[in-house]
């Protein structure tokens, strides 16, 4: 499982019930950000933690071979698990004037009465 944000602990959990080998590869995410609890119900799931960030995948033959850390560490996988980020497709809503997905999340919502979209 690479982690590319903070809920990486908590995905690597519930991917963790799929497979007992399902080590956390934290990648870029601070240890500061990631859950203390996941960390603790991920070790007893039997899934360790890979600390190092993720220099790239490695392949022979169009398959994934292993995981390969900056510091040059290969670790042998031939699944991965990366969760994907969703970006909304707005041309049509932004043609219409409506807001930013962002505005969703601002307590005065968006439109002419809270000030325009941003």
């Amino acid at each position: 499982m690479l982690a590319t944000s903070p809920p990486g602990v908590h995905r690597a959990l519930m991917v963790s019930q799929w497979s007992k080998d399902v080590p956390l590869f934290p990648h870029t995410v601070a240890a500061e950000e990631r859950s203390e609890q996941g960390l603790r119900r991920l070790a007893a799931a039997g899934a360790g933690v890979v600390p190092g960030e993720v220099a790239g995948l490695v392949t022979e033959r169009d398959r994934l071979t292993g995981v390969r850390l900056a510091d040059g560490t290969l670790h042998d996988r031939s699944v991965p698990f990366v969760t994907p980020r969703p970006v909304p497709r707005t041309a049509l809503r932004d043609q219409r004037g409506g807001c930013s997905w962002r505005a969703w999340t601002r307590p005065q919502g968006c439109g002419p009465a809270a000030g325009g979209a941003p």
